[in-house]
């Protein structure tokens, strides 16, 4: 009888203990925070639009993963680990997921380990997480929260799901790894909502590791897109999600006017009819006119060299038509 009391007491004791004990997987902040930054990297991105910054970590020898906004219509760049005065240089684009705001670049190899990857299908809100960038350029930040939603397919943000997080991610930061407690990366930082509190959303990594599988086309960088610059990559933010500066939203709303200056010049001259005429080639002035500022919009800011094409292609129909009706 006692010793069937000691076995009870020894087996309530040990439930006692597992329940007191921490997760032996689990990693204390510092050690996280420290394994981080020895594989997160400043990246120095130049393009036609200037500089900017933003963050990444290294996946594997040689490969950095950020954002895609981050590397977006890069010329040249460069990688440097947090805290040391080497740089690297970026040689080429290994992949990308534009839908999902993700990219792999290719640097100069780098004595520094690869960053574990974790899943992140199995992660719950609530569970804490750290976020690894360099906010502003200030090299080397850690933040930390929980994740406070798992955002479905579907959603505004991105195509595929997202984690919403209360880690503050700033300008500078995006690109940078999101890490759980166990020090794996769950998610890639992708931005903030400016006019939301504690409003941070990261890529989920298993998105990441479908890019890796894919390999994808390498792309040197005197190939790479040079027509669109590098944004600030916050949601919500519509010009930065189109990647236009306020300049460029000048220069399209000149251009695409051009239409309608180019058809009012080309329009045969009115006098001499009726009044139900003239008002008819009003109307349908001002209608072409309507659809073809709207379709020169869009296609500069796809593709501003078609658009250029369009607006003389435009003049020149107009100006043969209006040539027709004077020999009428």
């Amino acid at each position: 009888m006692h010793t069937k009391r000691k076995a009870i007491g020894g087996i309530i004791l040990g439930v006692l203990l597992l329940c007191w004990m921490p997760n032996a997987n689990a990693q204390d902040a510092p050690q996280i925070a420290q394994n981080a930054l020895d594989s997160t990297v400043l990246l120095v991105i130049e393009s036609t639009k200037g500089k900017s910054m933003g963050s990444g970590f290294i996946i594997r020898k040689g490969h950095i993963a950020t954002n895609y906004h981050v590397i977006k219509g890069i010329k040249r760049g460069k990688a440097k680990r947090v805290g040391a005065p080497k740089e690297y240089a970026i040689e080429a684009i290994e992949a990308v997921d534009k839908e999902r705001d993700l990219a792999i670049v290719q640097i100069t190899s780098v004595d520094a380990p690869a960053l574990p990857l974790g899943d992140s299908d199995t992660v719950q809100v609530g569970e804490s997480v750290y976020v690894a960038g360099n906010p502003q350029g200030l090299e080397g930040t850690i933040s930390n929260g929980i994740i406070s939603a798992i955002r479905p397919e579907g959603n505004s943000l991105v195509d595929g799901k997202i984690l919403q997080i209360t880690a503050p991610i700033s300008p500078g930061s995006s690109g940078g790894p999101v890490l759980s407690d166990k020090g794996k990366v769950i998610g890639v930082s992708v931005g903030g909502h400016r006019d939301g509190q504690n409003l941070n959303f990261a890529i989920p990594i298993n998105y990441l590791k479908t890019l890796m599988g894919q390999g994808g086309s390498r792309t040197p960088l005197a190939q790479a897109e040079s027509n669109d610059g590098p944004s600030i990559g916050a949601l919500g933010e519509h010009l930065s999600e189109l990647g236009l500066t306020i300049i460029e939203l000048l220069a399209i709303l000149v251009i695409s006017t051009i239409p309608l200056i180019l058809i009012i010049i080309a329009m045969p001259d009115s006098r001499g009819r009726s009044g139900v005429l003239k008002f008819l080639s009003c109307c349908g002035l001002i209608i072409i006119s309507l659809i073809m500022m709207g379709v020169t919009w869009l296609l500069f800011i796809k593709t501003p060299t078609v658009a250029v094409v369009v607006v003389i292609t435009l003049f020149l129909v107009v100006s043969f038509f209006r040539w027709i009706f004077k020999r009428r």
